[in-house]
């Protein structure tokens, strides 16, 4: 792997950018933390540079090749590598604090710049992003997976990114089982047709051959188009995750795309990833936002197979990147800044309840009530507790009965003094409640 001295300042001039798109991106996270903000993601600060001891635990764990690290060495300091990933500096900011060790999952955002290789020679492919990351500490499960994306969504809508211009696309790359069974069948596939593949591909059908399903060459699109597919090898349990992940954004009504062709063989994110693309870039015909003109807004998923490659054991994490730098194109004029006020806690139980809990959240969100919630929690105790340490006195309790008759239970979590509420009135409820108009 190539390495650079610190000192060599002639470097990191190749990534300065113009005053005005500096001037851009600094609105830009401004405007993009608002939805960051209401759903209550703690700014963190991470470090600039890693332990280059750390990327020996991704190389074996077959992760990261996507981005290599650009290394550095220091007098007296050892070897480090110039932080390259904000979700990956997320996670390991969780590692460090032990924080997957919390009975509450963390929420975590962070923006800054990154820089990374797409080769291996010392000028080769050498690149800079400024991103805002956000990452969930100790849980993984589908309805975390929906809160990251619905942050991203909404996001976008500050940065004045149109909903039709947005493409979600899903797809489920399975777990260490499902992955292994769908490689072997992949590799027996295209054994006997490997001479029709294009160069690049015959090279690494054997490597990775799952890779092939993105590949934009016609002749390989050919052969894939028969391919076995993961989703038939998904175990219960990625399957399951799935069905209720799509559950989630159906109730949440946030548009997705499932694509089979979806596939980062070697990325930091597994399990179940995802793209927001911006459709505009690639014409207006395009439904999926696929192919060489559009641009990578946004993109994230399950990160748990890091963690465990950084600790050594399994712990929950999900993480979503916006690309600011790719954004910069898309993003229009700003829009003015909610007001803020004296926020409510959303209290959720069971399954049902946490799924439409996130349509209630975006009443509050569109309504412009700030409110806190903890996803992570089962118990109506300890989300009452959790809501006494925000400091809010208002507590909006849905449970399977609210969830079913479309109503909320309004609770005084110092009094217990409690109303039911339907839901579709619960904003004019509190704007009169707590904010007195």
């Amino acid at each position: 792997m190539a390495r650079i001295s610190l000192k060599e300042k002639e470097f990191f001039a190749a990534f300065d950018r113009l005053p005005d798109a500096e001037g851009r991106i600094m609105e830009m996270v401004s405007r993009a933390a608002r939805p960051i903000g209401f759903y209550r993601f703690e700014r963190v600060e991470v470090s600039p540079v890693e332990d280059a001891r750390l990327w020996a635990s991704f190389s074996k764990a077959s992760q990261g090749a996507e981005r290599l690290p650009i290394f550095c060495r220091s007098k007296g300091e050892g070897e480090w590598m110039l932080r390259m990933s904000g979700a990956l500096a997320l996670i390991r900011f969780g590692m460090t604090h032990r924080l997957y060790n919390e009975a509450s999952p963390a929420k975590l955002w962070w923006e800054g710049d990154c820089f990374w290789r797409e080769g291996t020679g010392r000028d080769d492919g050498v690149r800079r992003s400024y991103e805002i990351a956000l990452a969930t500490i100790g849980q993984d499960d589908p309805l975390a997976v929906a809160e990251i994306m619905m942050v991203l969504w909404r996001s976008f809508g500050e940065l004045g990114i149109r909903d039709e211009d947005l493409s979600v696309r899903v797809n489920a790359v399975g777990c260490g089982v499902c992955r292994a069974a769908f490689r072997s069948a992949m590799t027996a596939y295209l054994r006997p047709r490997s001479g029709r593949l294009c160069k690049v591909c015959r090279v690494g059908a054997r490597r990775a051959p799952v890779r092939l399903a993105a590949c934009s060459d016609e002749r390989c699109r050919a052969i894939i188009e028969n391919a076995p597919q993961m989703l038939d090898f998904l175990c219960d349990s990625c399957g399951r995750h799935l069905r209720t992940l799509f559950e989630c954004f159906d109730e949440a009504r946030l548009p997705y795309f499932l694509d089979s062709t979806l596939y980062r063989e070697e990325s930091f994110f597994s399990d179940i990833i995802f793209e927001f693309r911006y459709k505009a870039a690639h014409g207006e015909d395009s439904d999926a936002g696929e192919g060489p003109g559009s641009v990578v807004l946004a993109e994230g998923g399950r990160m748990s197979r890091v963690g465990k490659a950084m600790t050594g054991k399994r712990f929950g994490a999900v993480a979503g990147v916006i690309l600011l730098d790719n954004a910069l194109d898309a993003a229009v004029a700003a829009a003015p800044e909610a007001p803020r006020h004296s926020p409510v806690f959303v209290v959720q139980l069971g399954e049902l309840a946490k799924r439409k809990s996130l349509v209630l959240v975006e009443r509050l969100r569109e309504g412009g009530i700030p409110m806190f919630a903890s996803f992570g929690r089962d118990s109506i105790r300890a989300q009452l507790k959790a809501a006494e340490r925000a400091g809010t006195n208002l507590a909006l309790v849905l449970g399977q009965k609210e969830a079913l008759d479309g109503t909320v239970i309004v609770r005084e979590v110092m009094s217990g003094i409690q109303e039911t509420v339907r839901q579709d009135k619960i904003v004019d409820f509190l704007k009169e409640r707590v904010m007195g108009k």
